[in-house]
């Protein structure tokens, strides 16, 4: 408990009157604090006796007050308890406290009045600040103050900034900033989070905001595996895939692209398949051939995959331990057995 001390009015004849001002300890979080005013009498004045009255702010009491032979006395004759005050960060409220005494048997009537101010409430941590979520991508989002909260009697100096899966409550990220705001990357898509935010000032830090929930958007499709070639023909093949991450959104489709280059530049065919597997037609004899696939969704085509290669038939062939084989034919001509030229047609011209 603090206290002023005693403080004296001047002598009155050879008694005075005096205050001392008590009040409970004014703490961080302390909302109000009981005040108390002591009234004392002093005389140095030997075998003194008299009674008289206090009067003061409060009200009026009678006491008595004596001194043996050879003795002075201080006597605390009253304490006034003005209740709990409220307590303020700038300080106060604040009272000027004042006593005085009827005239005593020697026509002495000392006073005394003591200025007071409750002392300032220390500073609290500040309140929380209000945030809200924005830019938010596949992989990122910004979190900002839209307000800040209460000071608390020190001025906020920075906040810190917490991400939190929402379905398990995981700690994503812990970050430090301004009042501007922190961004968040390498956020999984498609998935749900969880914003919250806290204030500091000279008095530490205050309590976690609400939190603010937002979900990472989705993308397209991921790229996938090369694909495989069946059922391969002069003029076609069955073409089949696995499917993809599909981003965080259904599969609408897929693109099939066959050519007869890497750079899928020459004889080009793309073609859209609603499942899998996909027969591809219309390609050349005897060529080779590379094919690649890709996802859709509403977001979008994802990436190509790797290619596969593979030949389409030519000539005639024969299907040997499931491998299909270049067959020779033979002809006779003039009683002798020879080997036939088969022609192919390679970019709309007949070649053997």
């Amino acid at each position: 408990m603090g206290q002023t001390g005693i403080q004296w009015g001047g002598w009155s004849g050879k008694v005075r009157l005096g205050i001392n001002v008590r009040w409970d300890d004014v703490n961080q979080g302390t909302g109000a604090s009981n005040v108390y005013v002591d009234y004392y009498y002093g005389t140095n004045a030997w075998g003194y006796a008299s009674t008289e009255t206090l009067s003061f702010n409060g009200g009026a009491v009678n006491y008595s007050l004596s001194s043996g032979t050879g003795q002075s006395v201080t006597t605390l004759i009253y304490t006034w308890h003005i209740g709990a005050q409220g307590t303020s960060y700038g300080g106060g409220p604040s009272w000027t406290f004042s006593g005085s005494t009827s005239p005593a048997y020697d026509g002495s009537a000392p006073s005394v009045s003591v200025g007071f101010t409750l002392p300032a409430r220390p500073a609290d941590p500040p309140s929380p600040p209000a945030i809200a979520v924005v830019n938010i991508t596949s992989s990122s989002a910004s979190v900002y103050c839209t307000a800040a909260g209460a000071e608390n009697g020190a001025t906020t100096t920075k906040v810190r900034y917490r991400v939190h899966r929402n379905w398990d409550g995981a700690l994503i990220a812990d970050l430090e900033g301004g009042y501007g705001g922190v961004n968040y990357y390498g956020l999984d898509r498609n998935t749900g989070y969880v914003a919250y935010a806290q204030s500091y000032n000279a008095a530490g830090w205050g309590g976690w905001s609400a939190g603010v929930g937002f979900n990472t958007l989705p993308t397209a499709p991921d790229a996938g595996a090369a694909p495989t070639v069946s059922d391969i023909l002069p003029d076609g093949a069955s073409i089949s895939w696995a499917a993809p991450n599909n981003g965080g959104s259904g599969i609408t489709g897929y693109d099939v692209q066959v050519a007869t280059d890497a750079g899928y530049t020459a004889n080009v065919q793309t073609v859209a398949a609603a499942s899998v597997p996909k027969a591809i037609t219309g390609l050349g004899p005897g060529l080779v051939h590379y094919v690649r696939w890709r996802a859709k969704n509403a977001y979008g085509a994802g990436a190509w995959s790797a290619s596969t290669i593979f030949t389409t038939l030519t000539g005639a062939q024969v299907k040997l331990d499931g491998a299909w084989l270049k067959a020779k034919v033979w002809v006779k001509v003039d009683g002798t057995w020879r080997l036939a030229k088969v022609w192919k047609k390679v970019n709309g011209t007949w070649r053997l």
